[in-house]
């Protein structure tokens, strides 16, 4: 499956990659514009769209750490095979349990044309996820993985399950790119790792019939 990717780094093009973000609806928006995004309501979105609000959030510490960890995270969720003592274990042995890539830019399919993804890694079946005229194949894509950081304090709405508006992003993810599975990695203060595994909605509803 080839969909044409825009390659935008967003570490060294940030305003462009912001910029980008006027052309549609992202997969992270989709809650917003559903109305159960606690932290948005669906009006400041649509000023945004349009041009009257900027789109550009100033940076602060939660964001920035938020950045850095990623990346961290990600690292982990490669070793993480069910709970914390199989990734330790893992990790100490150089034990890999998944391959994760991260796509660099927005991934466009031409059925959503008003939608762009960009998840935060891609769990792959090799090292090789080819890239070529703009185009991204996602033959060997076996997941999407979506990586959040959370302070306990933050964790208490997640008592009641995932945030809607996390379970959006991700399902719209799925749909977007084809995939079938998903996972959402949560590091919460810095210290306890949760892990979500997602399915489909269209596939959930095959397997239930």
């Amino acid at each position: 499956m080839g969909l044409e990717i825009i390659q935008i780094d967003k570490d060294k093009s940030y305003n462009e990659w912001i910029n980008f973000r006027t052309r549609g609806l992202g997969a992270s928006e989709v809650g917003t514009l559903m109305g159960v995004n606690s932290w948005k309501s669906p009006a400041e979105l649509y000023y945004q769209k349009i041009g009257l609000i900027p789109q550009k959030a100033d940076q602060n510490i939660p964001m920035f750490m938020g950045t850095i960890l990623e990346k961290t995270v990600a690292e982990i969720f490669e070793y993480w095979d069910g709970d914390d003592a199989s990734m330790l274990k893992n990790y100490a042995e150089g034990v890999k349990v998944r391959n994760l890539y991260e796509p660099v830019g927005y991934v466009i399919n031409p059925e959503y044309p008003h939608l762009f993804f960009s998840p935060d890694r891609l769990q792959i079946s090799s090292s090789n996820l080819r890239i070529r005229n703009g185009r991204i194949n996602l033959d060997n894509v076996e997941a999407i993985v979506e990586i959040k950081t959370i302070s306990g304090w933050s964790s208490k709405q997640w008592t009641g399950g995932i945030p809607p508006s996390y379970y959006l992003q991700l399902q719209t993810y799925l749909m977007g790119l084809g995939i079938q599975k998903g996972w959402l990695v949560a590091l919460e203060d810095g210290r306890n790792l949760k892990v979500h595994e997602f399915r489909s909605e269209e596939h959930t509803s095959e397997l239930q019939s």
